[in-house]
């Protein structure tokens, strides 16, 4: 894969782009994707941006040690436009390991799970929520 968009990679991401970044979101992230979550580990994420005049569009974050993605959000108008799959080619180059994963994509968003597919992501796993009422 060869990004189509120029891609523009960090380490962190400051309280006020999280602000911006965060509304990309089409669900919130699980615990463990979450923002506190991917700061824990600062030696390990590589971020991924994509701008259009000086504004982040899109971005993307990678575990480079496990490969794993623990988000990834493309701008509302910007969807549909070929820049996830610059992201993740973007992260790819990354990491030394032959695999990507991205965990806890909830099954409700069909644009999220449209956009994997279409990547060539495959879903291996579900995961369910078990509730015991006391």
């Amino acid at each position: 894969m060869v990004p189509s968009y120029e891609i523009e990679y960090g380490t962190k991401v400051e309280k006020e782009e999280w602000e911006q970044l965060k509304t990309f979101w089409d669900f919130q992230p699980s615990w463990q994707n979450s923002i506190a979550s991917i700061q824990a580990v600062p030696k390990a994420m590589i971020y991924a941006f994509v701008r259009l005049d000086h504004m982040i569009i899109g971005y993307g974050v990678i575990d480079k040690n496990s490969g794993d993605i623990p988000q990834l959000a493309i701008h509302k108008e910007y969807r549909r436009k070929g820049i996830s799959r610059s992201i993740i080619a973007g992260l790819f180059e990354q990491v030394e390991i032959n695999q990507l994963n991205i965990l806890n994509v909830d099954d409700t968003c069909e644009c999220m799970i449209a956009c994997m597919n279409q990547l060539g992501f495959e879903n291996t796993v579900n995961q369910y929520e078990l509730v015991l009422p006391l």
